[in-house]
């Protein structure tokens, strides 16, 4: 087993800029509430904040590392989560926040302030390879999320030990599983799902929304605009709609920017906890709400 880093502020180094941001946006995952999701002090789906914290602190170190490739980036990263929790807890948010880490790495370099770093994402997304590929695939291999199947082409099974190796590139692999994953969409699109999430944070961040409402907010408006995949994956393509169906009826309902009447709050406290009663994880929506915090975070930063 690979040993666990140091919990953050006990190694001899103080952390980066970058590895602030990503702390950040991965504490933002459960310092807001998220309806079907772990937040502080509402564990679900036999998880706790504490472990999303701790895995958070444990993945800055890979993600901001510059000297490794995609790939060796996201596989480390997951590694050391499990080594740490002994669960998945964060390999969709490790697919997302990786090529932005390196979006933004490229664009330090470049030495253009304010950090354009979205410039990066295509070129970064289009430089994959094989490499990558395999090292992500036993990366997704070692986390085992649940609903995993098999893929008729680029299945991660090819990757273990008794397979057969892994032959395509990360964007290629991202590009054959797009059509039933919103994590590989990202890859394919260009983030697009991410950055206008990010957009809409900012906006309802300058209307005067806190942090924490706006994430809710928007985590909402996306999974009523979206079938999660997470949810198809585990539960079917029909929970998924329904899911979709019973946010949106909230969704329409939200002020803008948030302000949380009671009866909001009850409705989102009752429709959580009717998600955790049929054991329904909006996973993959919540991975994209932490990367659209990780994007607002880097559009904030002049370089570092």
């Amino acid at each position: 087993m690979a040993p666990v880093p140091p919990r953050l502020g006990t190694g001899d180094s103080a952390p980066t800029p970058l590895q602030r941001a990503l702390l950040r946006a991965c504490r933002a995952d459960v310092e807001a509430f998220k309806p079907g999701n772990v937040a502080i002090g509402a564990p679900a789906h036999r998880m706790t904040a504490d472990d999303f914290l701790r895995s958070a602190e444990v993945v800055l170190a890979p993600l901001a590392d510059a000297g490794l490739a995609l790939g060796a980036r996201i596989e480390a990263a997951v590694a050391a989560t499990i080594a740490a929790v002994g669960c998945n807890t964060n390999l969709g948010i490790v697919l997302l926040l990786a090529p932005m880490a390196e979006a933004a790495i490229r664009a330090a370099a470049a030495r253009q302030p304010p950090l354009r770093w979205r410039e990066h994402m295509s070129a970064v997304l289009a430089a994959t390879t094989v490499a990558d590929g395999a090292a992500v695939a036993r990366a997704i291999l070692l986390a085992h999320p649940a609903g995993l199947g098999g893929a008729p082409e680029a299945d991660v099974s090819g990757a273990g030990s008794a397979g057969g190796g892994f032959s395509h590139t990360l964007y290629q692999a991202m590009a054959l599983a797009a059509g039933r994953d919103q994590i590989a969409r990202q890859y394919v699109s260009g983030f697009a799902t991410v950055l206008a999430m990010a957009d809409r944070l900012r906006d309802l961040l300058r209307q005067g929304a806190t942090r924490e409402d706006a994430v809710t907010a928007v985590f909402v408006r996306q999974l009523a605009a979206e079938p999660d995949t997470h949810i198809c994956r585990k539960h079917g393509a029909d929970s998924a709609g329904e899911v979709r169906h019973r946010v949106a009826e909230l969704a329409d309902e939200l002020p803008n920017p948030p302000r949380w009447s009671v009866a909001e709050v009850r409705r989102m406290a009752s429709l959580h906890h009717e998600l955790l009663a049929q054991q329904v994880n909006p996973g993959t929506t919540a991975d994209l709400i932490v990367a659209a915090v990780f994007a607002t975070e880097l559009d904030a930063m002049q370089n570092f």
